[in-house]
C-alpha cells in the first residue's frame, strides 16, 4: 500500500493504491473529482449464488471480472468514493477539539459480542486512549490510511503497519495477530472503528475519521499555531 502525487498541467491527482486497486481524486480548475478503480476484484465479496447455479443459495463470495458483476463493482466503487469525500470533508469542522477529545481520553466499553456456539461473551472494559503517545498516535495513522477506505483493513494490513519487521515464527504470528485484535477492540469500543457484517474488515466510521484527523493535526501543530488558535 502506498501513496503518490502528480501534477499535471489541467491540475493535480493525488492516488491511493491497496493491492492492486487504488482511489484517487483530480483536482481540474473547480471540479474534484474521486475515482476508484477495481483491477483485483477478488478482494471484494459480493452477495450471489455459485457460478453455474443463478437459482441456488445467495453466499458472499468472491468478486468476479465479468459482466454479470459488474453492478456490484460500480456500488463498491461508489460507496469507496464517497467514505473518501467523507473523510475529506472532516477535515473542515468548528467543533472543539476537547468535545472530541475528552471521550477517547476516557475508559469505555467494548459491547457484548455473539458467541459462534450461542450466547455472548461479556462487556469488557478498555483503556482510555492517548494520542500524544507513541504507541497510539501509530496506531491512529495506520487505521487512518486512505488506502484502507477502498475495502476497509485486516488485523494482517495493521500488523505489517505497527511492526517493522515480519513474525520469525508461527507462535509470534499468533501473539502479533491477538496483540493487534486488542487494539481493534480498542478502536471499536471508542468508536473509531465499524467492523463490516459477515467479514473481518473493519472501517473508520465519518466521526472517527473527523475525530482522528483532528487529534494528529493538533499532535502535530507547533506551539505557536496552538497559541494563535487560542487567541
Amino acid at each position: 500500500m502506498f501513496s503518490n502525487v502528480k501534477a499535471y498541467e489541467e491540475g493535480v491527482r493525488l492516488k491511493h493504491w491497496l493491492n492492486f486497486n487504488s482511489i484517487k481524486i483530480c483536482g481540474k480548475g473547480s471540479v474534484l473529482r474521486p475515482e476508484t478503480t477495481l483491477v483485483d476484484p477478488e478482494d471484494f465479496s459480493a452477495l450471489r449464488a455459485k457460478e453455474g447455479d443463478p437459482h441456488g443459495e445467495k453466499k458472499l463470495r468472491p468478486l468476479r471480472c465479468s459482466a454479470p458483476d459488474l453492478p456490484h463493482r460500480a456500488a463498491i466503487s461508489q460507496a469507496a468514493n464517497e467514505r473518501y469525500l467523507e473523510a475529506l470533508a472532516s477535515v473542515t469542522d468548528q467543533t472543539p477539539l476537547k468535545q472530541v477529545a475528552q471521550p477517547l481520553c476516557q475508559p469505555a466499553w467494548c459491547p457484548a459480542q455473539p458467541k459462534k456456539a450461542g450466547g455472548q461473551t461479556q462487556p469488557r472494559r478498555v483503556r482510555a486512549l492517548n494520542p500524544l503517545s507513541a504507541q497510539d498516535s501509530a496506531l491512529l495513522e495506520a487505521v487512518a490510511r486512505p488506502e484502507f477506505v477502498v475495502n476497509g483493513l485486516r488485523n494482517r494490513d495493521l500488523a505489517a503497519l505497527l511492526f517493522a519487521t515480519p513474525p520469525a515464527t508461527d507462535l509470534e504470528k499468533r501473539r502479533r495477530s491477538a496483540a493487534i485484535t486488542r487494539k481493534i477492540r480498542l478502536l471499536r469500543a471508542h468508536g473509531l472503528l465499524d467492523k463490516i457484517p459477515n467479514t473481518h474488515r473493519y472501517l473508520v466510521p465519518p466521526q472517527g475519521h473527523k475525530a482522528i484527523i483532528a487529534l494528529l493535526a493538533t499532535r502535530d501543530a507547533s506551539i505557536d499555531q496552538l497559541t494563535q488558535c487560542a487567541a
